[in-house]
């Protein structure tokens, strides 16, 4: 925001204020606009982010137990490693405009990055712990709950916050390439008519956004995962 301000300051004529974006904004906003677009955009990040957060993990726990970790990663980097803008296309050809391209992009692009930060925090859980409870007889039961839950809990939090940043980026771009409808659907009229205080204004609701779902989670997160995982 600090640097909106300052180019805003020192190219006038093509950045518009964060103040003059705000005053305007009641152009733009509205109730047709929050249901056409603002949740369709949110509605679409949490079902493609959802998907990916789950299956990133079952991927990275499984690698790490199977000891397939090494070629697992591997294989997301290629995924995670996939321009974006062409992905977007690609998917469009088969799916033509709608929600699949925006969901699908995220599947294929957060699920990598969720995979392989899950595996290389399960790596690192306490061993020591791990072959405590095989001494004293516990079952694999004891070992997941006692020794991989803890290590998993502290790849959840990083996994969230930069996931869903990277998810909400992801379906915008989707938007912007292969839909009707949504915010980056708005952002590319606003695009095509170099109409920048519409742009900026997007720009703003995606950082409120991002911003309200990180405090939600914080909330969440300290509330039940550090109290039940940790015993805080």
């Amino acid at each position: 925001m600090l640097v909106w301000l300052v180019v805003s300051l020192l190219l006038p004529a093509e950045i518009p204020s964060p103040y003059s974006v705000f005053v305007d904004s009641h152009n733009y906003f509205s109730i047709s606009y929050l249901r056409e677009h603002v949740f369709v955009t949110i509605g679409r990040t949490l079902i493609g982010f959802s998907g990916a957060f789950v299956l990133g993990i079952i991927a990275g726990l499984l690698s790490v137990i199977l000891h397939i970790d090494r070629y697992v990663n591997t294989v997301m980097i290629f995924f995670h490693i996939v321009p974006g803008l062409i992905l977007g296309i690609v998917l469009l050809s088969i799916f033509g405009l709608g929600s699949p391209v925006p969901i699908l992009m995220i599947l294929f692009l957060v699920t990598p990055l969720v995979s392989i930060q899950t595996a290389n925090a399960v790596i690192k859980r306490d061993r020591l712990i791990e072959e405590m409870i095989r001494v004293s007889g516990g079952r694999l039961i004891h070992v997941l709950f006692d020794s991989y839950l803890p290590a998993l809990a502290t790849s959840i939090k990083s996994n969230y916050t930069i996931g869903f940043g990277l998810a909400l980026k992801v379906v915008i771009l989707g938007e912007f390439i292969g839909s009707s409808s949504g915010i980056g659907y708005r952002l590319n009229v606003a695009y095509i008519f170099m109409n920048m205080q519409e742009v900026f204004f997007h720009f703003s609701l995606i950082l409120l956004i991002m911003l309200v779902f990180q405090i939600l989670f914080s909330a969440l997160y300290s509330q039940f995962f550090t109290r039940l995982l940790y015993n805080e």
